[in-house]
């Protein structure tokens, strides 16, 4: 199998788990380093796969090579939480994505395999129970560092209330109400990622939008996917 690297930055994790952004848009989309970072743009465009593969970039925290053995770095608030909204359970399509990559393909990856532990999986949208908990090596104090990755449903907003998220993924949050991040996660989440098809009835997201052109300080980038980003497009139902 392959050696850890003594540097995991996300060109060298993508490598690993073979996953190609294939358009300059998709990669400024990763590369970004805003805040908030919103990627609107039609169906089939790529616009969850890569939300999913950002997402599970964050999956895994970052380390440190003492002695030739990685000392995994812990978030101050304890347990990092990888949180995927949507409109309900069933339609989070990131979620998908991750699961096959942590838990179905877990093994079958020679480096990843080797970083962490699955201690809870659940992959339940009709009883809402979606999670999988992961726990890697020990930080410098000799704590164990676990990730938590959960699916939430807007439809239960209170649910949402409560924690510190490291990333919060908003899967069509054209179609969630505006509250959703300015009440219950835009203070509480270090970075959120909002794949969504546009809609006409989602002005506030259209204004958040064009706040982060208007308001660098806001650090909101935004994206439009195109078909090209998609090497499955179905170019001939298009035309």
């Amino acid at each position: 199998g392959r050696r850890l690297p003594e540097q995991f930055d996300k060109d060298t994790f993508f490598e690993l788990v073979g996953y190609l952004p294939r358009t300059d848009e998709v990669r400024s989309f990763h590369a970004s380093p805003a805040r908030t970072r919103i990627a609107h743009a039609p169906a089939r465009t790529s616009k969850s796969y890569a939300a999913a593969h950002e997402a599970l970039y964050h999956c895994f925290p970052s380390w440190e090579m003492v002695g030739g053995k990685p000392r995994f770095i812990r978030e101050p608030t304890g347990e990092r939480r990888i949180w995927l909204v949507g409109p309900d359970y069933k339609t989070i399509k990131e979620w998908d994505y991750l699961w096959w990559n942590l838990v179905v393909q877990r093994r079958k990856n020679p480096v990843l395999s080797k970083l962490y532990k699955i201690t809870q999986k659940a992959n339940s949208p009709h009883q809402g129970n979606m999670r999988i908990g992961m726990e890697f090596g020990e930080d410098a104090s000799g704590n164990p560092v676990q990730v938590v990755v959960e699916g939430k449903s807007a439809t239960n907003p209170e649910s949402l209330q409560g924690e510190q998220v490291y990333l919060a993924v908003l899967s069509e949050a054209a179609e969630m109400d505006e509250k959703i991040l300015s009440r219950y996660l835009g203070t509480r989440c270090r970075y959120v990622v909002a794949p969504t098809t546009p809609k006409l009835s989602a002005e506030w997201l259209r204004r958040l939008i064009d706040d982060g052109h208007s308001h660098p300080e806001l650090s909101i980038d935004s994206f439009q996917f195109t078909p090209f980003a998609n090497p499955q497009y179905d170019w001939d139902l298009y035309w």
